[in-house]
């Protein structure tokens, strides 16, 4: 249900896995994410909230270039919302 009203508000969706959700949005003039991603969570929080009722639902976001199972959310010295970078060589393998 998340997915499909992020979707009717025009959000692009690139794909999901699991329990996550991969949306791609503009990148910020000023690269802090806040303002869009407390859109996104009372979306998600909304949505299930059809259908879970009173039982709490929780959101964790992270903003990245790139898709990774260990982004997180990273904030700046000022608290706001910045886009977690991997310090690892992307052309290495595991």
């Amino acid at each position: 249900l998340a997915m499909w009203n992020l979707y009717l508000l025009g959000y692009t969706l690139v794909g999901f896995i699991h329990d996550e959700i991969l949306l791609e949005i503009p990148e910020t003039a000023d690269g802090v994410y806040d303002a869009p991603a407390a859109a996104i969570k009372e979306v998600m929080i909304n949505s299930m909230r059809e259908l879970t009722g009173p039982i709490p639902v929780g959101v964790q976001l992270s903003v990245s270039y790139v898709w990774s199972k260990e982004a997180h959310a990273v904030h700046n010295d000022k608290g706001q919302l910045i886009p977690w970078v991997s310090t690892k060589d992307p052309t290495e393998t595991a």
